[in-house]
């Protein structure tokens, strides 16, 4: 298994970690579920295009969960159209991590 370091705003890994924890996730199980997904589909999976969401507008800790479990809804939707990554994909990914977790 490779292991690769990116750098990150730490505003922008902050509240990531906020809420991948609240969805059960931790950023390398989320990573590499995007990873997955752009060899799945040969490309990012999702539109790349300026947002309507500036990062500095977050002002409270409830928004930042609602937003990513407003995208995560939204990426299972769109997966489950597309038939990129199932239902049953996401959890076993959620209980792998659950368990590495457990395990520690």
């Amino acid at each position: 298994m490779a292991q690769i370091s990116i750098r990150i705003d730490d505003n922008v890994k902050e509240q990531t970690d906020l809420i991948l924890s609240e969805l059960g996730l931790n950023m390398s199980t989320a990573f590499n579920m995007f990873a997955r997904q752009i060899v799945r589909q040969g490309g990012i999976p999702f539109p790349v295009q300026l947002g309507k969401v500036d990062i500095a507008e977050t002002s409270s800790r409830e928004q930042i969960v609602a937003r990513g479990k407003t995208a995560l809804s939204e990426l299972r939707y769109e997966a489950s159209q597309s038939g990129q990554l199932s239902d049953e994909d996401i959890e076993a990914e959620i209980r792998a991590y659950r368990k590495e977790k457990r395990n520690k």
